[in-house]
């Protein structure tokens, strides 16, 4: 009698748990931008963590203080990261800032089958604690944060994208190739450009902490486009940015054939410093987070 009692006990604290606990529980995979240090996520991971996410995983690229040959290193440090939560079971949300972005379009490109429906499908903890072998994740949403990402030409249309240096705003500096940096125009200091919001102490801490980007990084053409339908992706327009400012963030918004949800943060682009609350918001939300559906 006493083990069927003791098995009552169990049987009940574990649907206890499952009250309690978040059906969809999406490991967030921070993408940081060119030129930008993998710390500026410090703050949203801080947040997310102690509202229990568990690990969350900020991606170092290769490309930013080192000079690589195009953008396959930074795609591949995304990938195993992602290759291996997917694996063992856990449901990912990704989150592209700026060159990031494009970085995160990639990446996904070889998973697909793993993008979750748009109702996700609930899986309860007891079957995520207990099925042999354990279910494969899923991939709940990308997140482009205040992100420069390719135009659907850049792969629809072969050939349609210009080298960079064409098309780059004033701000890049590609006088010491194969390293790019942003101080290309003496107007737009990153005061201006990147800090817009900060106060001068905090600019002052972090712009030293920046470095160059590889100019073959960012100067490789975009393979895959994931914005189309197969994945959910929310678009974050910040909306003091001067980096990729609202009106251009709405071009990539806008395109024929794009299917994005849109949120907005009031904040320059390194929203994630400025306003670290409202970035863990929106991760929350495409997580599926009953706090912020």
């Amino acid at each position: 009698m006493s083990h069927f009692f003791h098995l009552i006990s169990v049987v009940a604290l574990l649907f206890i748990q499952i009250g309690h606990s978040n059906d969809i529980d999406g490991k967030p995979i921070l993408v940081h931008g060119a030129f930008t240090p993998v710390e500026v996520w410090g703050d949203v991971d801080h947040r997310l963590t102690q509202a229990g996410y568990g690990r969350v995983f900020p991606i170092r690229l290769p490309s930013v203080g080192t000079v690589t040959s195009g953008r396959q290193p930074d795609i591949d440090a995304v990938r195993s990261t992602l290759a291996a939560e997917l694996a063992s079971g856990k449901d990912v949300v990704l989150v592209g800032h700026s060159y990031g972005g494009t970085v995160v379009g990639e990446a996904v490109k070889i998973f697909r089958a793993d993008a979750a429906p748009s109702i996700p499908v609930r899986r309860s903890l007891l079957y995520r604690k207990y099925a042999r072998p354990p279910p494969r994740g899923k991939i709940l949403g990308l997140i482009m944060l205040s992100s420069y990402i390719p135009y659907t030409t850049e792969v629809t249309v072969p050939g349609s994208r210009p080298d960079i240096r064409s098309i780059a705003p004033s701000w890049f500096n590609f006088a010491n190739m194969p390293k790019v940096t942003p101080d290309g125009d003496p107007a737009l200091p990153p005061r201006t450009l990147f800090f817009n919001d900060f106060s001068d102490i905090r600019i002052a801490f972090w712009s030293p902490k920046f470095s160059f980007s590889a100019f073959g990084a960012l100067n490789a053409t975009a393979t895959y486009i994931p914005y189309t339908g197969d994945f959910q992706c929310t678009y974050v327009v910040t909306d003091l940015d001067n980096t990729v400012p609202p009106a251009w963030a709405q071009s990539f918004i806008d395109q024929p054939g794009a299917v994005w949800s849109v949120e907005h943060v009031h904040a320059s682009h390194y929203s994630m410093i400025s306003k670290p609350d409202d970035v863990a918001r929106v991760i929350k939300k495409v997580a599926g987070d009953p706090c912020c559906v």
